[in-house]
């Protein structure tokens, strides 16, 4: 049920070199996917979030939202974009 598209790039058949495994580590691209990685993707892109990190990122992100957050409740309160980031 997850559409997947691709522009470029038909191919034509599939050859197996070797056996290959069950749940081992993939790479598209530079990008090494492991087991339990968490995927995401938008119109702007995917980005894979290896498993041992996601605590820290949905914290680091929890934190960004609430900053930006911050900063818009400011700009509507008066303050200009130059004095919230010291800008001269």
């Amino acid at each position: 049920g997850f559409p997947v598209f691709a522009r470029g790039t038909a191919i034509r058949g599939t050859a197996k070199i070797s056996e290959g495994e069950i749940g081992g580590r993939v790479h598209i691209g530079a990008v090494g996917i492991s087991r339990g990685d968490l995927i995401l993707g938008d119109a702007d892109g995917v980005v894979a979030l290896p498993t041992e990190m996601i605590d820290e990122i949905l914290a680091r992100a929890e934190q960004r939202v609430k900053k930006e957050t911050d900063i818009v409740e400011k700009i509507k309160h008066g303050s200009t974009t130059m004095e919230l980031y010291g800008f001269e």
